[in-house]
């Protein structure tokens, strides 16, 4: 309190540092007469993180009974007792060396919406520290054009609001457009029919340039913030892509970053050299770089730079000149880790780690731990992946991937207690295969990954008839341009290709652009065509057929006359020796009866 305050009637009590110990019931009084009744609630401290990052809720006090922290509805997440350390829900883990030593932080991974809330540490079931954790929100900068839709999405399953608010001055329609309480938005009179189920707001115009928010209904935080200009040029800025190599001397090596659309540039340099990603182009807005599945690496806006990890950089000046390039000092391949299909894969990491040791995989939306290690065991979270419980003693928090396939490629970070300590990409080597057809046979593309893929073909003919994208697979939705649409079935067969069709097929992730498979294509000119018979002239036939014919009978009276000669003549042989026998017999009798 302050005398010169108290003089001029105002007893109020300052409390210069607010924490949970002080909540409770405050009374006034004035010669012992209450004046007064106060009741202060001190929510705690608050941590914030990102959408799918992670968070650390420290608090240290020693506690030789059983440690837990509790969500404001009184479910257990984690808790340690002095044997070990249990991870009651999934997200939510502690450390037990950490325990022993009074640290009783509680480690989220992966934080979604659903994650946000009060948190308690408790000691033997007393409450130690609360502290609240809030999920920052999202921005997003969109440019699009008249008669496009806009897709808001929704990240969480609680009821939200969404509002807008105009960029000039006076608009009646400032304020909340719609409410979203599970599957069907309510929105007023003049977005009820331009908004579907999905939130999406049907063909924009220029009056709906502006800035939209999606916010808790019940605790009134922002979750997404969209900044939309609706431009009326036909012909926008168009969006880069760079495609950064960085050689060596076995070869090239090729990493994909991706600003925003259209063709990729390429950018080369040599190993450990510095790289810039050039990009021009005025924006008054967010300015974000992002890599492959590991996310945003470095972004601007109208206040600062900000380097999202180590090793990507921007610098404000150029930005306020519109110049976005994005700047690697050091470009190494130590982050690129290449595995043939169906391969056996190593990601190194070398960390002396006595907590818990995890390598995680990041995705765009959401992040799994696939491998974990503690002083008593290793854990295979995901089939495929493996840590070794000698090794993690010995400070090789290696991870081994298995019969490794296009569903594994992505970002993987090894971390010790919740703190990442090496970042590594997974990417298959492309396949490459030679096919030799005849004209009228069908070219069957195997599709060895779930995710969207686009086709490129490069003729390699004399008339160059065709190189570029084809189709498109998602699913089970396949595209292609009109000169494929009728000959290209849904399981990526090419019907009845001809002697153009020569080239090279490239089945292409749409996303990340990393070629998976890779088909030449050789269809000869004159290729042997084994159901093509010989046609022979009737008229000869026939001849050859009677001179056959005439062959055969002759052949048959020869041998008839043949027959014939050889039986006369046992005939006359017989009849000879029956007459020698006769006068034999002659002279064979007695000399008294001759």
């Amino acid at each position: 309190m302050s005398r010169d305050q108290y003089l001029k009637g105002n007893l109020s009590l300052i409390i210069p540092v607010a924490d949970p110990s002080k909540s409770g019931e405050y009374t006034c009084q004035c010669d012992h007469k209450n004046i007064n009744y106060v009741v202060l609630v001190v929510s705690g401290n608050q941590v914030n993180s990102i959408f799918h990052g992670n968070a650390t809720l420290p608090y240290s006090e020693n506690c030789s009974g059983l440690a837990a922290w509790v969500r404001s509805n009184d479910e257990v997440v984690a808790q340690c007792d002095q044997t070990s350390c249990q991870s009651i829900k999934a997200g939510y883990y502690m450390i037990h060396y950490q325990y022993l030593k009074g640290d009783l932080s509680l480690y989220i991974t992966d934080a979604d919406y659903s994650m946000r809330d009060m948190y308690t540490c408790e000691c033997d079931g007393t409450n130690h520290y609360d502290v609240k954790l809030i999920i920052t929100a999202l921005n997003s900068t969109v440019q699009m054009r008249p008669g496009e839709s806009l897709v808001l999405d929704l990240e969480i399953p609680d009821p939200v609001e969404v509002l807008y608010e105009s960029p000039g001055a006076g608009v009646s329609s400032s304020g909340q457009i719609c409410t979203v309480d599970g599957c069907s938005p309510q929105c007023n009179d003049d977005y009820e029919k331009r908004v579907s189920p999905a939130l999406e707001l049907k063909e924009v115009s220029l009056s709906d340039s502006g800035v939209y928010t999606i916010r808790d209904l019940r605790t009134k935080e922002d979750i997404h913030v969209y900044t939309v200009t609706i431009r009326d040029d036909p012909h926008p800025p168009e969006e880069q892509k760079i495609v950064l190599s960085v050689l060596e001397f076995t070869g090239i090596v090729v990493g994909t970053a991706a600003v925003c659309g259209a063709a990729p540039t390429e950018v080369k340099v040599k190993l450990n050299d510095s790289a810039t990603l050039p990009c021009e182009h005025r924006c008054s807005g967010l300015v974000r770089w992002s890599q492959n599945s590991s996310g945003v690496v470095a972004q601007c806006n109208q206040t600062s730079c900000l380097s999202l990890k180590d090793g990507f950089e921007m610098f404000y000046d150029q930005y306020l000149k519109g110049n976005l390039s994005l700047i690697i000092p050091v470009a190494d391949l130590s982050k690129i880790g290449r595995v043939n299909l169906h391969g056996n894969a190593t990601l190194p990491c070398s960390v002396t780690c006595s907590g818990l040791a995890a390598w995680i995989r990041k995705k765009k939306y959401r992040s799994e731990v696939v491998a974990q290690c503690s002083q008593t065991s290793c854990q295979s979270i995901k089939a495929g992946y493996q840590m070794i419980h000698d090794q993690y003693l010995e400070g090789d928090l290696s991870l081994y991937i298995t019969d490794a396939d296009y569903s594994m490629r992505g970002l993987y970070t090894c971390q010790c207690d919740g703190t990442d300590h090496y970042d590594v990409e997974l990417t298959i080597t492309a396949l490459n295969s030679t096919v030799q057809m005849r004209p009228g046979e069908s070219l069957v593309l195997d599709l060895e990954t779930p995710d969207p893929v686009e086709v490129l073909y490069n003729s390699t003919g004399t008339d160059n008839s065709y190189s570029g994208q084809i189709c498109t697979v998602d699913g089970r939705s396949l595209q292609c341009s009109s000169d494929y649409e009728q000959r290209v079935a849904i399981a990526l067969e090419l019907k009845g290709v001809n002697l153009s069709d020569s080239g090279v097929y490239t089945i292409r992730d749409a996303n990340t652009k990393e070629v998976l498979y890779e088909y030449t294509v050789i269809i000869p000119d004159d290729p042997p065509n084994p159901d093509k018979t010989v046609k022979v002239p009737w008229l000869w036939l026939s001849v050859a057929l009677n001179v056959v014919l005439l062959v055969v009978i002759m052949g048959l009276l020869m041998c008839r006359n043949r027959i014939s000669q050889c039986e006369g003549h046992e005939m006359r042989c017989v009849r000879s020796g029956e007459d020698s026998h006769s006068a034999e017999e002659q002279n064979i009798l007695p000399p008294d009866q001759q």
